[in-house]
Order: structure tokens, then C-alpha cells, then sequence
């Protein structure tokens, strides 16, 4: 079964982290979905071809998430917004008191484009409350993956 594919655009202004920055935490965030069920991510200049799109928030006023997606239309495009932090960081295995791991937000927030609006238990990375330790895909995030997209292209039962 050949994967899913989705296309996905970043766009300016990089306000809160750097272009490099920003995409980075964004590359690896795809990647942990990619290894957990039958989907891959392409980045597009297109704004036009892509599903999911990244952007930074405004920087006033600055709600209470750190993020959020926006769709007008269910299960079509997405928007995938953070809003500006000062202690974005990148993949730490344990952000130090008030750093935010922009990876684990942006994997949060790709789960929801793919798997829905709804949370999963406490300890997966798509629990409604943020846990440092859910740095990749839990079980029951797999679960969820697998049940829609089918099992990753080196899946072995």
C-alpha cells in the first residue's frame, strides 16, 4: 500500500524562532508520524498543493496555548499556528522550567491535522495536557495512526 502523502508550506514572518529554526522543529516533528504509521510529509514552495500549513502567531494578545490548528473546512487543509514564546527550544529530553519544546508542540499539533480533534490518555503525545516525557508518538498515539493511515512501509508484525 503505497503511503499517504502530504504536502506541507511555512510561512513568514519567523517572529518568536528563526526561518532555520522553525523548519527544523518542523522536519523533525513530521518525522516522528512518518515513523509511526503509512505517511509521508514533502515540503512545497506551492502554497496552492500543500495540506498543512505552518505559520507563527501574532504576537499580542497571546492566548493561553502555545498553539492551535485552524481548518475551515473538517478534515481539510490545515493551519498549524504557534504563538511566539521566549524560550522556544529544540528537542531537549527535558526542557529546563519555562522553555517549550517547539518539536513536541508541533508533533501535538500534526496530530490533530491527522488523527482529529479528539485527546488520547494522559502520557501520549496527544494527551490534552502538555507532558515532557511524550517526546515521539506513544502507543496509544501509534494505535490511533495505524487504525487510519495503515502500518509505516518497515512495519514488521
Amino acid at each position: 500500500m503505497e503511503p499517504t502523502k502530504f504536502f506541507w508550506f511555512a510561512s513568514g514572518p519567523f517572529m518568536a524562532m528563526r526561518e532555520d529554526f522553525f523548519l527544523m522543529a518542523i522536519r523533525k516533528a513530521l518525522s516522528y508520524w512518518a515513523a509511526a504509521c503509512n505517511i509521508t510529509f514533502e515540503q512545497t514552495k506551492d502554497h496552492a498543493q500543500a495540506f498543512i500549513f505552518f505559520m507563527q502567531g501574532p504576537l499580542y494578545p497571546q492566548p493561553a496555548e502555545l498553539g492551535y490548528v485552524a481548518r475551515s473546512v473538517p478534515d481539510g487543509p490545515a493551519s498549524v499556528v504557534l504563538f511566539p514564546s521566549e524560550r522556544w527550544v529544540i528537542a531537549k529530553k527535558q526542557p529546563d522550567f519555562g522553555e517549550w519544546d517547539a518539536v513536541r508542540i508541533i508533533a501535538h499539533e500534526v496530530g490533530h491535522v491527522l488523527l482529529g480533534s479528539a485527546h488520547l490518555p494522559d502520557g501520549s503525545m496527544m494527551a490534552e495536557s502538555y507532558h515532557m516525557m511524550a517526546r515521539t508518538p506513544q502507543e496509544p498515539d501509534i494505535r490511533e495512526a495505524i487504525k487510519k493511515f495503515g502500518p509505516p512501509q518497515n512495519f514488521a508484525a
